[in-house]
């Protein structure tokens, strides 16, 4: 008759721990992996930025003359349009979505589920089946080669989501500093600035990131509403240094893709920590 054991309690700790180890460097070479991927092709691109013209024997790597043609291309004036475009939109989107956010999560009124259905509609809304009918709306009004042509739906197709976002978050402020708000007589409009929006850092820092690199990156609504050079974004740009015959000139191009990647990138890692936690805070809160 054989007698099996049962494994020991140290036994049974050893085991466990080697899983942990094992789950821990597979998820660690996924990571590594995946940054390796994500920074690779821009770690080409800031080389590639750098390297010679062809042929010409006399120049050396590091080429510094491709960011020089980038701005004689005039991408000082795109860098100024795509920042004031980036910056009305992000103000507009937050300001908006935090005034109707905030009544959605505290305010009880007859309508607010149906509310709140008709925003979640509006993450279901390709930018595509609007164009043709804000053309039309915007040439006659006679608004068509402004910046304002891109920051409308911009922040209008930006607010669903921004509200969203900040739903839950709202939902759960603590009620106890609200009320000793109104106890100190404070009206609801001044709740919301003085109180609730400095509560909100994280969120409204969170939505204004995500909001800020949609509009840097923004082309669709900017290549179908801008017409003179002038109004030209960073993105629309970049057409600029493809030739008539579809030839390409690699050198400055790679450098304006660098100038306008850098932006984002910069603001992206200072304000990181800011935005996980942003949306660590409207998944989770209730």
């Amino acid at each position: 008759m054989t007698t099996t054991l049962a494994p020991t309690p140290a036994v049974r700790y050893r085991g466990a721990r080697t899983r942990k180890r094992l789950a821990t460097a597979i998820i660690g070479i996924i990571a590594v992996l995946a940054l390796a991927g994500f920074v690779t092709p821009l770690i080409y691109t800031m080389i590639g930025s750098l390297q010679p013209p062809l042929g010409d024997q006399k120049a050396a790597f590091p080429y510094f003359p491709n960011y020089a043609a980038v701005f004689q291309a005039g991408f000082g004036a795109f860098f100024g349009n795509s920042l004031i475009i980036t910056v009305i939109t992000v103000i507009a989107t937050v300001l908006l979505s935090a005034m109707v956010a905030y009544p959605l999560a505290q305010a009880q009124f007859r309508g607010r589920k149906a509310l709140d259905w008709i925003l979640t509609l509006g993450l279901m809304i390709p930018y595509q089946v609007v164009l043709l009918p804000l053309f039309l709306i915007y040439s006659q009004l006679h608004m068509l080669d402004t910046v304002w042509t891109v920051i409308i739906p911009m922040v209008a197709f930006g607010m669903p989501f921004s509200v969203f976002l900040m739903v839950p978050f709202f939902r759960g402020l603590d009620r106890g500093v609200l009320e000793a708000a109104v106890i100190d007589g404070a009206g609801p409009t001044r709740i919301f600035w003085t109180v609730v929006l400095p509560l909100s850092r994280n969120i409204l820092i969170t939505v204004g990131v995500l909001r800020a690199i949609f509009a840097w990156n923004e082309y669709l609504f900017a290549y179908t509403f801008i017409r003179s050079q002038a109004r030209q974004t960073l993105v629309l740009g970049l057409n600029n240094f493809i030739g008539s015959e579809g030839l390409i000139n690699w050198g400055p191009m790679f450098a304006a893709i660098t100038v306008s990647v850098l932006p984002a990138l910069v603001v992206y890692m200072f304000l990181n920590r800011y935005l996980v936690a942003g949306l660590a805070d409207g998944a989770t809160k209730e």
